[in-house]
């Protein structure tokens, strides 16, 4: 997993664009829930996000509940990317990756991603149907 992060009033960071993979998007989420609104936060111009496999991802059955209980049923309100978002945010998922594409009325094929497609994002195609891309505040 891999992310930079910026806090307000910190300087901006070098790159435009952050990035994140499977757990580490809940740095991103939080984030963007905690300081997405703030007026001394980095600017949109400066700063935008890409997500990959976030197990907050608004169609999955997890939200991060924190170190004891890790990952379990989300709670209103408090999942994945705040829909009113200044930033832009590319949130991508395979599909059947079931830490962000679960089916509920198919348990074992997302049970089945979640070990064997979530591992593996190196040959996304942001452009494929078949994947779950978002991009929010374009």
């Amino acid at each position: 997993d891999g992310v930079s992060n910026s806090t307000p009033g910190s300087a901006p960071p070098p790159a435009r664009v952050r990035w994140a993979t499977r757990s580490a998007v809940i740095i991103i989420t939080s984030w963007l829930r905690k300081y997405g609104s703030d007026p001394t936060a980095p600017s949109p111009a400066e700063l935008s996000f890409i997500t990959l496999a976030s197990p907050e991802n608004r169609s999955s059955a997890y939200a991060y509940s924190g170190r004891s209980a890790m990952f379990r049923l989300p709670r209103p309100g408090r999942l994945g990317i705040p829909a009113d978002t200044r930033y832009r945010v590319v949130d991508t998922c395979r599909k059947w990756d079931g830490w962000c594409d679960w089916h509920p009325d198919n348990i074992s094929t997302s049970q089945w991603g979640m070990f064997w497609l979530h591992t593996d994002y190196t040959n996304l195609n942001l452009n494929d149907p078949a994947n779950d891309v978002v991009v929010r505040a374009t």
